[in-house]
């Protein structure tokens, strides 16, 4: 096995037992990004000769026995909309000049006191909305790797670094994730820091999230995220210690088919049969009314928002912005008052049923997309799955769980409560040794 090929908890031990130096770790996954990012597109800053110096360094201080982070040593791709002090900062924008931060946004700051290391910066939806980066899909380069996390997920799928951190307001990391084969998780906001160095699209939606190659490693990394920094003394992210004497609880987001294809809609029927016979226990959730109405006017709550975080600029500079998140902004000026009130009700009534819902069960599952990454580059997908999680606050992981007859990853989306993510990441792990899929290497240049 080359040393690219491991996942994010493999490498952070065996860096720390020293059977493996970082420094091997950076040349094998400098290799592998020279090797496969020309195909791809991952990457919009990359310094090898920095990652190089970053991991030596990591090794004199082992060998100097000093205490280090839980991932130290372990190189991170960052989506580029985070602040990482002296790097530029594009935003998904071409043609306009980058920032270059004086500060690393405090969520990087996280990374970095836990021991990763700055691989480079991953390729962004143009201001993280919908307007395509040049990111091709690694199991197949005439498909979307979906978005906005594009660089993030379709590299961590292709080996060039065991995680990468993205964002969510819509279906950026859940959607990618799945399209791209790999584990993706959101968190609730507030559990990291994203109000400072990183480019907001609608504050009240955002939500942090990173993508990895097994709920193990989203395990760790969820912990070190939100402020534990030793492999030894990981504390628990909050769940009532009955949830792991007993089966998962788990409600089925059946109306979600309605919009899924066919083959997907039946790989995922297939998936949750199996993780019933495995020992999960499965019944139908009912989707309460509230749902259809907040979703209604969602899009009121995010082009208002999204107006507000760049109205300045775009009456300004209205042609630095693509067609979508110029049409976003443009629709959110007009949005009145009243009607974003109103829209506001109308999610805190959807959330209020939704955590009814989710006192009887201990996670939703339904499809993470309505397919597979679509065979196009113009577009990122359909969010329609992950938006109405996202709007609410819930934190949600994609398991990849099955494969097209065409060859495409498709997964399976669990959701769980606000604060739950312990909890979420325990059912996560019941359903990954359930299902067995595993997060398999993409064609592309093995």
């Amino acid at each position: 096995m080359h040393p690219y090929e491991l996942g994010l908890t493999a490498a952070a031990i065996a860096i720390r037992e020293r059977s493996l130096t970082a420094t091997e770790l950076a040349r094998s996954v400098i290799e592998r990004g020279e090797k496969v990012d020309p195909e791809i597109h991952a990457m919009t800053f990359y310094d090898a000769e920095r990652l190089l110096y970053a991991a030596k360094e990591v090794d004199r201080r082992i060998e100097n026995g000093e205490a280090l982070g839980a991932i130290a040593g372990i190189p991170i791709g960052i989506k580029d909309i985070y602040d990482s002090a002296g790097i530029p900062t594009t935003h998904g924008v071409t043609g306009v000049p980058p920032t270059v931060p004086a500060f690393s946004a405090p969520s990087v700051e996280r990374v970095y006191a836990a021991g990763g290391l700055l691989y480079g910066k991953t390729a962004t939806t143009q201001r993280a909305f919908l307007d395509p980066a040049e990111t091709c899909n690694p199991w197949s380069l005439s498909h979307t790797p979906g978005g906005s996390s594009s660089g993030s997920a379709a590299g961590v799928a292709a080996r060039m670094f065991p995680v990468a951190l993205g964002s969510q307001t819509v279906g950026s990391v859940i959607r990618p994730a799945s399209f791209c084969g790999v584990v993706g998780m959101t968190l609730t906001p507030g559990r990291v820091p994203i109000s400072k160095g990183v480019l907001p699209l609608a504050p009240l939606y955002d939500q942090p999230g990173f993508f990895v190659r097994s709920v193990e490693d989203a395990e760790l990394f969820a912990a070190v995220w939100c402020g534990v920094d030793s492999l030894e003394d990981l504390e628990p992210l909050g769940a009532p210690d009955t949830l792991f004497q007993r089966p998962a609880f788990l409600g089925f987001a059946r109306l979600f088919l309605e919009i899924t294809e066919d083959e997907a809609a039946h790989k995922i029927l297939h998936a949750t049969r199996t993780l019933s016979e495995k020992g999960s226990i499965v019944h139908v959730l009912k989707m309460p009314d509230s749902y259809g109405e907040f979703m209604a006017v969602h899009r009121t709550i995010l082009s208002h928002e999204a107006s507000q975080v760049h109205r300045d600029r775009f009456e300004k500079n209205p042609d630095e912005f693509g067609p979508h998140i110029g049409a976003l902004v443009e629709e959110g000026l007009q949005v009145e008052p009243d009607a974003y009130r109103g829209a506001l009700s109308l999610r805190d009534a959807f959330r209020k049923d939704m955590l009814k819902r989710l006192a009887e069960v201990d996670a939703i599952v339904l499809p993470a997309s309505p397919g597979a990454a679509p065979a196009t580059l113009t577009r990122t997908g359909d969010p329609s799955c992950n938006s109405p999680w996202t709007a609410i606050g819930f934190p949600a992981i994609n398991l990849p769980c099955a494969e097209t007859e065409a060859g495409m990853p498709l997964g399976l989306q669990i959701v769980g409560r606000p604060g739950g993510e312990r909890g979420l990441l325990w059912v996560a792990k019941r359903c990954e040794q359930a299902l067995g899929h595993g997060c398999a290497m993409p064609p592309l240049a093995v």
